[in-house]
């Protein structure tokens, strides 16, 4: 965009990369420069990842389809598409919780309980 004092201006292109500007003397030129800049992406949308609260021995999970919690040796103890379960005390106190999302992202998280 080119404005002759504030007034908006047609530059004639001379040839690639230079114009000619019609401005007579002590008149003030802006150029705006705002390139387009393309990244090929044609839409977006914001996703909340998978993320947990406990209380007690009870683990909620908020923007998951499936939810899988380990002991710390690896051993599964509960899958499960629930957003609140509660942990026995005899399975321990430390855990694994991976979530996923319905895209398929996983989070998964050390929890300690009580």
């Amino acid at each position: 965009q080119v404005l002759i004092n504030g007034v908006a201006a047609t530059p004639t292109q001379v040839r690639a990369g230079v114009i000619k500007i019609n401005a007579q003397q002590n008149d003030v030129v802006t150029i705006n420069f705002t390139p387009e800049a393309t990244t090929g992406i044609r839409s977006a949308s914001v996703v909340e990842k998978p993320a947990l609260s406990v209380n007690g021995r009870t683990i909620t999970v908020k923007n998951a389809t499936a939810t899988t919690v380990t002991d710390l040796s690896g051993r599964r103890l509960l899958t499960t598409s629930a957003s609140s379960f509660t942990l026995p005390i005899a399975d321990g106190k430390a855990f694994l919780v991976s979530m996923q999302t319905a895209k398929g992202e996983k989070v998964t998280q050390k929890v300690l309980l009580p």
